[in-house]
């Protein structure tokens, strides 16, 4: 993986929509984006990498930072089905936190990406006392 700078990293994560200012979220300046970086693991996959599987644990939040990623849902017989395409400057797998529950789809890289994945553990630390998604972290 190419290395970022903490200012290049800043910009990717200020691109993403889960940092964009809003009445919801606040507003995330420099000194908050560079708290995240202690926090988002940055990790980069090729197309056709699994980002994570149908059923597994949900305790992450995935920022695509670059590039975009395929969902897929399996049926009984383990065929699968495209349901969606993740795009950059988004986010996904925030449901399963939400919920609590396990992923209800698998996730793969359709081309070069560049990751950001917020641990549910460590999600309230860069979200402290804002109110997301109905709860408060």
């Amino acid at each position: 993986m190419e290395a970022l700078s903490t200012q290049q990293i800043i910009k990717l994560l200020r691109n993403n929509m889960i940092f964009q200012g809003s009445n919801v979220l606040g507003h995330f300046d420099d000194e908050h984006l560079k708290e995240a970086i202690r926090i988002v693991h940055i990790s980069q996959v090729k197309p056709g990498d699994i980002i994570f599987k149908q059923g597994d644990q949900g305790d992450s939040i995935v920022l695509v930072l670059r590039g975009e990623v395929g969902v897929y849902v399996a049926d009984e017989r383990g065929d699968e089905t495209h349901v969606a395409t993740v795009e950059e400057n988004t986010f996904f797998g925030e449901m399963a936190i939400i919920d609590e529950t396990n992923r209800m789809a698998t996730v793969r890289a359709g081309s070069d990406c560049l990751l950001g994945t917020i641990p549910s553990t460590d999600f309230g630390s860069i979200f402290k006392s804002i109110r997301f998604w109905g709860k408060m972290y």
